[in-house]
């Protein structure tokens, strides 16, 4: 399978496999859902760059194994401490 740029899967960094994730879930690799918007403009000081590479991350920790249920926990596992609420956030708008 390639990637959008053309390469075999085998020779892409993970960031860019969370996009790719991403567009095959029908969600924009790199902006906001549309019901993402909503909740994140009530959400003050919310960086929406972050927040996409967490959601991102997000899908793909899920969409490794469909058959398992995500915790907020394993969703958050490999994320930086100071972007746990957004990864809490992300979890809860994809849950």
């Amino acid at each position: 399978m390639a990637s959008k740029k053309g390469k075999s899967l085998a020779f892409v960094d993970v960031e860019e496999l969370e996009e790719i994730t991403a567009s095959h879930l029908a969600l924009p690799s790199g902006s906001l859902a549309e019901h993402e918007e909503e909740v994140l403009n009530t959400a003050n000081g919310q960086d929406v760059d972050q927040y996409v590479k967490v959601r991102n991350h997000v899908l793909a920790r899920w969409r490794a194994d469909v058959t398992r249920y995500l915790s907020l926990e394993e969703a958050g596992k490999k994320i930086q401490p100071k972007f746990q609420p957004l990864v809490k956030l992300a979890w809860e708008l994809l849950s």
